[in-house]
């Protein structure tokens, strides 16, 4: 039996429609409720991501999640992912309201999802009245112009690599129906070998500075909860030790780990550890 609701529904400003999951406590007044962006690249994975133990943690405090997907590379550009991203964002304030939910609210995102996390934030602040309590993002990124982006990635240079012809045939593919969750993954995986993935995500090379938040603008943020492994092997421990030097009020949490995607990879130990940590800082910052 676990301990929280969950609702399949619509987001929906009128023109833009996006999938979402409502996870809900059973036994818990809902306290507190997160918007959630998936990880993946911008390119693969889905609003289920999140491990059952860390459901499980937030209903036991109280605490609704609203998991939502969005478009992905290379069916949709960078600039069109941020711009409905930020849809996202206004259609998630609608839902608190049609909900009549006057609780406090965060937006969470791991690792790519952290990303589009901060560009939901950011346009919030200047948008509307009605400002989340605070920020989480676990190995996330906010500089797409990091080097270790644009360069093949060692890690997975380890795996089997697609020749140029089968890769190009999975992209014309993803741009006319959608692609199994092994397939996207492997566009992604080529690309980082190969390091391209940015050529993925957009063909103006003036859109990696564009898109990429400045210090200036991560001051305005609301508090940052941050937490990463020393050893990413995806995206830099360095671009979340910026993030959390830039912002004024940003609690970090740095795990001695190799790895990216380390709250699912070891659940019980570095995951337990981290989503605890997370909700006490909620705790703190409502």
């Amino acid at each position: 039996m676990t301990s929280y609701h969950y609702d399949t529904l619509p987001l929906s400003d009128g023109i833009h429609h996006f999938d979402a999951i409502f996870y809900r406590p059973k036994d818990q007044v809902l306290q507190k409720i997160i918007l959630y962006f998936h990880g993946g690249g911008l390119i693969f994975g889905q609003k289920e991501d999140l491990p059952t133990p860390f459901l499980e943690q937030f209903a036991a405090h109280g605490i609704g999640i609203l998991a939502v997907d969005y478009p992905l590379a290379p069916a949709h550009s960078l600039e069109e992912i941020i711009q409905q991203t930020r849809q996202i964002a206004e259609c998630f304030l609608d839902f608190l309201h049609e909900h009549q939910l006057k609780i406090p609210y965060y937006i969470f995102g791991r690792s790519a999802g952290g990303y589009l996390a901060l560009h939901a934030g950011l346009h919030l602040i200047h948008n509307s009245n009605h400002l989340p309590a605070g920020m989480i993002l676990l190995y996330s990124y906010f500089n797409l112009t990091d080097a270790a982006f644009l360069m093949p990635n060692r890690y997975y240079q380890q795996f089997p690599m697609l020749d140029a012809g089968a890769s190009q045939r999975l992209i014309q593919k993803a741009m006319r129906t959608q692609l199994t969750a092994q397939e996207a993954f492997l566009i992604y995986l080529n690309a980082r070998q190969k390091g391209k993935w940015m050529d993925i995500l957009t063909k103006e090379a003036s859109h990696l500075k564009k898109f990429s938040l400045t210090k200036e603008e991560i001051k305005t943020l609301p508090p940052l909860f941050i937490a990463s492994a020393t050893h990413d092997t995806d995206v830099p421990s360095r671009q979340s030790r910026q993030l959390a030097n830039f912002h004024p009020n940003a609690t970090l949490l740095m795990i001695e780990e190799k790895g990216h995607d380390i709250d699912r990879t070891f659940i019980e130990t570095h995951g337990m550890r981290i989503y605890k940590a997370m909700i006490h800082w909620m705790e703190l910052h409502n």
